[in-house]
């Protein structure tokens, strides 16, 4: 892992401890929404990716998350998913 994939990787880390929820935008749709795949669920990092889970909250079991569960780098799974302060749905309500 890269020094950029580390620093991105203990952003997102950082970020879901403080409740911030990864994921993306479902616009085309008659009522657009948030779709949170990544988040803080009971003091446990939660996920949704074809089923869900929960698992202990280190940056080894993100970086599992990201690796093996969503099959990405760090990078690309910043590319694909945004933190929901960004979403665009928020402006639909």
């Amino acid at each position: 892992m890269n020094e950029f994939e580390r620093a991105a990787l203990n952003t997102i880390f950082d970020n879901l401890k403080n409740g911030k929820r990864y994921g993306k935008d479902c616009t085309n749709v008659r009522y657009p929404y948030f779709h949170a795949v990544l988040y803080k669920q009971n003091g446990f990092i939660g996920y949704n990716h074809y089923g869900s889970s929960a698992v202990k909250p280190t940056i080894a079991e993100l970086l599992w998350i990201i690796e093996v569960i969503f099959g990405m780098t760090v990078k690309e799974f910043l590319e694909e998913y945004i933190l929901e302060e960004n979403s665009i749905t928020r402006e639909c309500f």
